[in-house]
């Protein structure tokens, strides 16, 4: 073989023994070299909880009867959210009726404080949250209404509703019934 093809041979082969003794040299010396690590403490999830009570004790607000135009009334209850996590609370109710009273009961809903099931003496008023007829009030937690958005746990709001047989009710209403059921939700 001559002269220049072993200089070539020789220079060809240096390239990767060069290459490889320079992995073996930083292997060896990123496994000798210090290390430290950190880490946090034990991470942990918790889901959170919305809660609401009334002081009805399980009672409806209204029974009356031998209404006729111009018969009113009102009654009030407090709701407490005992909730970790905080939403608006809206009112909606799902009603039936039979010659159409519903159509004809107007309801005003006040929010505020004082009062309570027993008595509304002592309520203040705050918001005006629903004035309409029975029938007419929402049906959803989506279409609902309401002014509060609870901020601690517990927190209470006391409800005033109000209802008066709308003075333009036709005799065709006589005789007539309209039931209801107020429900009061958080979402958050």
């Amino acid at each position: 073989m001559s002269r220049n093809k072993r200089s070539y041979f020789a220079k060809a082969a240096a390239v990767p023994v060069a290459l490889l003794a320079s992995a073996l040299l930083v292997w060896q010396g990123s496994y000798a070299a210090f290390n430290a690590t950190t880490t946090d403490g034990a991470n942990n999830w918790a889901a959170g909880a919305v809660a609401l009570t009334d002081d009805d004790g399980g009672s409806a607000m209204f029974n009356a009867a031998g209404l006729r135009p111009g018969s009113t009334g009102n009654r009030c209850i407090t709701v407490t959210s005992n909730s970790s996590l905080f939403g608006p609370v809206k009112l909606w109710a799902t009603s039936s009726t039979t010659n159409a009273l519903s159509s004809y009961l107007d309801v005003t809903v006040q929010e505020g404080t004082g009062g309570g099931f027993g008595s509304c003496t002592g309520f203040a008023a705050g918001a005006t949250i629903y004035t309409g007829t029975l029938a007419a009030m929402p049906l959803t937690y989506a279409t609902g209404s309401g002014a509060w958005t609870p901020a601690a746990n517990p927190e209470s709001k006391t409800y005033k509703i109000t209802y008066t047989v709308n003075a333009a009710a036709p005799n065709t209403v006589q005789n007539g019934t309209a039931s209801a059921t107020f429900t009061w939700e958080i979402q958050a």
